[in-house]
């Protein structure tokens, strides 16, 4: 499978001498990946291969966000299957272009990943 962007980050500030000692002391060493796929259609086995992939890449400690939009509208068992993934590190936003709808797992660091990961028209 092959993942069109990736990007990785982490927690750690990178500012001035006591930016960085505070971070240091302070600051959780989670580190932090998104990745976005897009696809015709995404079904349930494709998202569970996602987070299985991404779970078996990653370190236990890290976040995980993954950013899916599909060209079909959302089905039912899809739109379930995303809000009710009980692992508190991984956070699923599925984005339809055909019916312009979201859905957003409600578990991921103790936020939502809606708010994290905002999805926005580009206007030329």
């Amino acid at each position: 499978m092959t993942i069109p962007i990736y990007a990785t980050g982490s927690l750690e500030e990178k500012g001035f001498i006591l930016s960085r000692i505070f971070s240091y002391f302070v600051t959780p060493k989670f580190k932090i990946h998104f990745l976005f796929y897009t696809s015709p259609e995404v079904d349930v086995k494709l998202l569970r291969k996602l987070i299985t992939l991404s779970k078996e890449k990653f370190v236990a400690d890290d976040w995980i966000f993954i950013g899916v939009v599909q060209s079909k509208p959302i089905d039912a068992t899809l739109k379930n299957a995303i809000e009710n993934i009980a692992d508190d590190r991984i956070g699923v936003t599925a984005y339809s272009l055909a019916s312009k709808t979201e859905v957003s797992s409600k578990k991921c660091s103790r936020q939502s990943s809606s708010k994290t990961v905002e999805i926005n028209r580009g206007k030329i």
